[in-house]
């Protein structure tokens, strides 16, 4: 009787692993589709930056007009537009760098690095300036253990930190009349991710808007997304230099 049984509890075990096989790639489903609809509004908002990005003559438009200001603050809006040139791959990896004055490779960046090159494009370090700051107050960063040149500067905590201790802290109030050209704005992206990036007017007929330049993804953007997302921080960090007009943002 045995005999005859065997193969029909090789039947009823093959149907369980079936069941389980199926029951798995169900619960894998699940956790996908939760996960896309968490980031649609993310992969939507990305698509939207791609299509209406503003071309190169219009970047350099608006920068030369900026330029032609002569104030500090229109100077790093020239700069941060400028970046929006570039063929970069996004990479926020711990890297060696020199310091100071000290850069990971031109060909990559991340949101942090796009800043930072927008300020050295106004002759200002902030890779050295936020290493002073926390050597001389390192109460002030809680969140670091010990100071690296390396990567301390690249963390958007920590510039946090440097541009509400050494800026000007202004409204978190939605309203575009409390933005400046050259302010620096961090957002909260979906999933409490912190974001930051620099206030610039809006391209041709929009240039009494205020636009955003940030770097998202591969590379830095013109957008018109100041609002798009919970502002957590408003700055405004512009040293006073007596030769920045000889600079070349």
């Amino acid at each position: 009787m045995s005999i005859f049984l065997k193969p029909l509890d090789k039947i009823r075990d093959k149907k369980i692993t079936q069941r389980s096989a199926l029951g798995k790639l169900a619960f894998l489903f699940i956790i996908f589709f939760i996960i896309f609809i968490f980031n649609f509004r993310s992969l939507i908002f990305v698509a939207l930056l791609e299509w209406s990005r503003p071309s190169h003559s219009e970047v350099d438009r608006m920068s030369k007009s900026l330029l032609q200001e002569a104030k500090i603050g229109s100077a790093l809006g020239a700069s941060a537009l400028k970046r929006t040139k570039e063929k970069l791959h996004y990479d926020s990896s711990y890297r060696q760098v020199s310091y100071p004055n000290g850069d990971i490779p031109s060909n990559l960046s991340s949101a942090t690095d796009f800043i930072i090159r927008s300020y050295r494009g106004i002759g200002v370090d902030l890779q050295h300036l936020v290493h002073e700051d926390i050597e001389n107050s390192p109460i002030s960063y809680p969140q670091i253990l010990n100071s690296d040149t390396n990567i301390d500067h690249r963390r958007t905590k920590n510039l946090k930190v440097f541009f509400a201790r050494k800026g000007i802290n202004l409204s978190l109030e939605p309203v575009a009349e409390n933005f400046a050209v050259g302010d620096i704005v961090l957002w909260y992206l979906p999933g409490n991710i912190p974001h930051l990036g620099i206030v610039v007017p809006g391209p041709k007929h929009r240039s009494k808007e205020k636009w955003v330049v940030h770097n998202l993804g591969s590379k830095p953007k013109w957008t018109d997304t100041l609002f798009e997302f919970p502002i957590i921080g408003h700055y405004r960090y512009l040293p006073k230099f007596s030769d920045w007009r000889n600079l070349n943002p």
